[in-house]
């Protein structure tokens, strides 16, 4: 059964507490209903005899839950005022979110980030707490770095990059080793934070206030070591703290780049410059924008022509990509994440781009149509058997393609009308057989027959074939990894259905007419035209699809 302790001396609970120099919390929590157990969180209470000792009010808990939490708390704000310094030591499981920290009561599942903030102690509460008082508050917090935890979307185990206000000294790594930093660290007479954080290096991370000229429970300090330097140096440092700007960083860098305070000063300049990026992704998450809309700025994105690498919803590297190349043309900050009037801006310029597209495919169909109608009358003019194979090799599928095709049948006849039998019997076995070697035979036997310029032309038909098949393999083989399954290509045909251009049933199997209709597509948006849908050729249907 979990044991509770709350002890808090009779002076704080019954308004003595103006009596009260210094305050200590002390929590622990090691063994949790829905995690696993945190190694060595019990060692924190060790400390309490020596906070005691040293003059400090403890307030401390063993394995709290989110109500004795909520408790502590209170009791650590109502015994504040009256206290000099303030020491928080902390064991447990930590989790950060997309604004705040926490350290989880031991009855939390962690699954719904948005509840934490009521009932997991807030990292940032408790630093804004210690802000209070300033050189005289730290905050030490012990947990497993190498945790597994199943958590809610939006979470992640570890403290994560924590605001220290100035004034405040936080120290961060394995319970054990926190709590030494407190018992065997700033808890000795005459030792300053900044030598408590020089003894502990590489077990504990120190950060924010590091004072090194008076020792933390007061009193005379030690024998300076530092020279005038060392000195100057903490001036600048505790100036650049105070100011708080990356130009104020950057001058300290430039005036110690060995200095003592170099791996804070890059922290704070890191912070500072990663702030635009970390405000911009809060604003975009706190849209909650649904699958669907993530698709439509994709589809904008992509009729912009930036690629996202996919229309899934998803905002990959690809999409964050295409965002700040977006970002960078119309003149805003490129952070990769966007805002309401940067999404409701996208999308006036993808719609305009839209209907610009369509007015570009309409003008090409209507020039090819006039284009076409042109080579037609000059075809119909020569009436010859290589004018209508000449229109059908750059029309195969042409408004008049039925008429040239039968107009050919038509040559076909009187060409079987003027042949003899014999030579009608050759080209009837090369006609079924429809090889290129058929052919080659018939034009041996009768190179100048009725039927020879029929013969040479789908000769070379069928060699241009036999040569062009692993081209079309390998378009094939393209086409099944974009459309890989018949409820795509049933997309990508009622698409082109939706066009008006006639793909023939919508049941998912590319037939000669849909291969037309793609052709058709390719040539109207000034696409190669293959007849096979690639890449580019599905994102584009899909982008400019109003409803896909």
């Amino acid at each position: 059964m979990r044991v509770l302790i709350l002890s808090l001396v009779l002076s704080l609970l019954t308004g003595g507490a103006a009596l009260a120099r210094d305050l200590a919390l002390v929590v622990g929590s090691r063994d949790y209903d829905r995690f696993p157990r945190v190694a060595g969180a019990d060692s924190v209470f060790r400390s309490v005899f020596a906070l005691r000792a040293a003059g400090f009010d403890v307030v401390s808990a063993r394995d709290a839950d989110a109500e004795a939490l909520d408790r502590l708390l209170g009791d650590l704000a109502a015994g504040l005022g009256a206290a000099d310094r303030l020491v928080i030591l902390l064991a447990g499981h930590v989790v950060t979110g997309p604004r705040d920290s926490y350290v989880l009561p031991v009855d939390e599942d962690a699954s719904q980030p948005l509840l934490l903030a009521r009932r997991a102690l807030g990292l940032g509460a408790l630093l804004d707490l210690a802000a209070s008082k300033p050189g005289g508050a730290v905050v030490a917090l012990g947990f497993d770095a190498d945790a597994r935890l199943r958590l809610g979307a939006g979470l992640t185990t570890g403290p994560g990059t924590l605001a220290v206000p100035q004034g405040v000294t936080l120290a961060t790594g394995a319970p054990e080793d926190v709590t030494r930093f407190v018992t065997d660290g700033i808890l000795q007479p005459g030792t300053t934070l900044g030598a408590a954080a020089d003894r502990f290096a590489g077990r504990v991370e120190v950060t924010g206030f590091l004072g090194r000229l008076t020792p933390f429970l007061g009193g005379a300090a030690p024998a300076p070591e530092a020279d005038a330097a060392e000195l100057r140096e903490d001036g600048f440092w505790q100036a650049v703290q105070a100011i708080g700007t990356e130009a104020a960083a950057d001058a300290y860098l430039e005036a110690y780049p060995g200095g003592r305070y170099r791996a804070e000063a890059e922290r704070l300049r890191a912070d500072l410059r990663d702030a635009p990026l970390r405000e911009a992704e809060a604003r975009e998450a706190a849209l909650n924008l649904s699958r669907d809309a993530r698709r439509a700025i994709q589809r904008a994105l992509v009729l912009l022509g930036h690629d996202t690498r996919g229309i899934d919803g998803i905002f990959g590297p690809g999409t964050r990509g295409a965002i700040r190349a977006w970002q960078g043309t119309a003149g805003v900050e490129t952070t990769g994440f966007l805002d309401g009037p940067q999404i409701a801006r996208l999308s006036d310029e993808a719609r305009a781009r839209r209907e610009e597209l369509d007015r570009e495919a309409e003008a090409r169909a209507r020039e090819e149509a006039a284009r076409e109608g042109r080579y037609w009358d000059r075809v119909r003019q020569t009436d010859t058997p290589a004018a209508y194979r000449a229109y059908l090799d750059a029309y195969p599928d042409g408004r008049f393609a039925r008429d040239a095709a039968a107009r050919l049948d038509d040559f076909e006849r009187e060409a079987r009308r003027n042949a003899r039998a014999e030579e009608r019997q050759a080209w009837d076995r090369a006609v079924s057989d429809d090889s290129a070697g058929a052919y080659r035979q018939f034009l041996r036997q009768y190179p100048n027959g009725p039927f020879s310029a029929e013969a040479r032309a789908r000769l070379e038909d069928r060699s241009g074939a036999e040569a062009n098949q692993a081209e079309r393999d390998r378009l094939e083989a393209a086409e099944a990894q974009v459309l890989g399954n018949p409820i795509l290509r049933t997309l990508a045909e009622r698409r082109l259905a939706e066009l008006g251009l006639d793909p023939g049933a919508v049941d998912g199997r590319f037939d000669a007419d849909t291969r037309r209709a793609i052709r058709r597509y390719q040539r109207d948006r000034g696409l190669e035209v293959t007849g096979y849908v690639t890449q580019d050729v599905a994102v584009r249907m899909l982008a400019e699809a109003v409803n896909p």
